[in-house]
């Protein structure tokens, strides 16, 4: 498995020093700057875990990260659940920040989702896709850790989180359906497409190479997708206009009416 995310976890590495400053600057509330690493025992086994980060110090290769271990340890001896940890930026994996309910761009997804349910008069159904499962690490919590604890707790955490911005936007009369699905999420979202009105995605991911896999997704179903994608980014202008651009393609009738059917939607 090392060998197949080394690309990706490089990536992250690259891009960590973005995640510092924006750490060191403070975090909105109820955020929280994880990152993930491998632990090591004598009897020579490993474990990749979350670490809640509470300092970075140092600069480049020579960087340290100073945290508490933020997932189950149940294959390594010798840690465990909110152990103080220190590692070098040289043995990262991946970097994320989040708030407990998801991510940032996750969160505004959701409710700009919400919203456009509630304009159409459909239900919602929000996929959170995960690939955990698929690196064959422990997903539970251990005997030690708090209940409600673990990497698929979490994952449900987050399909909860979004249930409720939904319903905070849309109100209890919106259906909210939620579907936690393992694998690739282009390939998850690609796979329920056909079945929707409308595809909505945030404009980035959660962090480092996790990131740059969700990041890509808006680019992949834009090109891929038999429905209609919304790639959400910023704040929606709730008195603005809708514009279209047109390059001459034969698809731009297409584009066309369904700029005008949007803008009659929004009476805009």
């Amino acid at each position: 498995m090392k060998r197949a995310i080394a690309p990706m976890s490089a990536a992250a590495r690259a891009s960590f020093p973005s995640a510092r400053e924006r750490f060191e600057h403070g975090l909105p509330p109820h955020h929280t700057f994880f990152a993930s690493t491998w632990l090591h025992d004598s009897t020579g086994r490993e474990e990749l875990v979350f670490v809640a980060v509470d300092s970075v110090t140092g600069s480049g290769a020579a960087s340290r990260v100073t945290g508490r271990i933020w997932s189950p340890v149940q294959l390594v001896r010798g840690f465990a659940y909110r152990q103080p940890y220190t590692f070098s930026v040289a043995d990262l994996v991946d970097w994320m920040i989040a708030r407990p309910d998801g991510s940032e761009e996750g969160t505004q997804a959701v409710r700009w989702a919400a919203r456009e349910a509630v304009l159409r008069g459909t239900g919602l159904h929000v996929v959170h896709s995960w690939l955990w499962p698929l690196f064959h690490v422990p997903l539970g919590g251990s005997p030690m850790a708090p209940p409600g604890s673990g990497l698929e707790a979490a994952a449900h955490g987050v399909l909860e989180g979004a249930r409720s911005t939904a319903r905070s936007v849309g109100g209890d009369h919106l259906l909210v359906e939620t579907t936690l699905a393992v694998g690739e999420p282009r390939t998850e979202l690609l796979r329920r497409a056909a079945g929707a009105s409308l595809v909505v995605v945030g404009n980035r991911g959660l962090g480092g190479f996790t990131g740059l896999l969700l990041g890509s997704t808006g680019i992949a179903l834009s090109a891929h997708s038999p429905r209609p994608v919304v790639v959400v980014r910023g704040r929606a202008g709730p008195q603005g206009p809708v514009v279209v651009g047109l390059d001459g393609a034969l698809a731009a009738d297409a584009v066309l009416r369904r700029a005008l059917s949007e803008a009659r939607l929004r009476a805009a």
